[in-house]
C-alpha cells in the first residue's frame, strides 16, 4: 500500500489517533516496511490500544501469530497436525533464512530447517516422532503466515516478505 493508503486505513479504523498512529509506525525501524501490508497494519492497528505501538518487528509478528491463534479452527490444526510447536518451526525457518541472507528458502532448505527443529524438539522430549517435512510445511503454510511463491523450484517465505 502507498502511505496515502496506509494512512486511509489508519484512520478508518482508528479515528483522529490514526494520522499519529501511523506517522509513529512509519519513524519505527522495522515498522515502516510491515505496514505497507494490510495484513499487518490491521494487526497493529487491533494490537495498539491507546497508541502504544510495538517498538520491534518481531513484536508485530508475535502479536499477528497470536491473533491467528485465537482461531478456533486455526488452533486445532496447530496444535493437532504440528503437535503445539508451530511457533519452534518459525523459528527455525526465520534463523536458516537470516543466518542464509535469504528472505525466501527453497523447499529443500525449509525441509532441512524443519527437520533440525524436530530433532531439537526430540532430544528436549518435546515429539516422540518427527513429521514429515513437507507436511509440516504445507501445514503452515495453510494455516500460518508463510507463503509458497508459485515458481517451478518454489520458495517458502514469511507473508511481510
Amino acid at each position: 500500500m502507498t502511505e496515502d493508503q496506509q494512512l486511509e486505513l489508519t484512520k478508518s479504523l482508528r479515528g483522529a489517533d490514526g494520522e499519529s498512529l501511523i506517522d509513529h509506525a512509519w519513524r519505527t525501524l522495522g515498522l515502516r516496511e510491515l505496514v505497507a501490508i494490510p495484513l499487518y497494519l490491521t494487526t497493529l492497528l487491533k494490537q495498539a490500544p491507546g497508541g502504544n505501538f510495538p517498538t520491534t518487528k518481531e513484536e508485530v509478528l508475535r502479536s499477528l501469530i497470536a491473533e491467528l491463534e485465537q482461531d478456533p479452527d486455526r488452533s486445532a490444526t496447530l496444535r493437532g497436525a504440528l503437535q503445539g510447536c508451530h511457533q519452534e518451526f518459525l523459528e527455525g525457518i526465520a534463523v536458516e533464512a537470516t543466518e542464509n541472507g535469504a528472505i525466501a528458502l527453497t523447499e529443500k532448505r525449509a525441509r532441512a530447517a524443519v527437520n533440525a527443529v524436530q530433532e531439537w524438539l526430540k532430544a528436549e522430549r518435546q515429539i516422540v516422532e518427527s513429521l514429515q517435512p513437507m507436511t509440516l510445511l504445507d501445514t503452515l503454510v495453510d494455516a500460518h503466515i508463510l507463503v509458497r511463491s508459485g515458481m517451478a523450484d518454489s520458495g517458502i517465505s514469511f507473508q511481510n516478505q
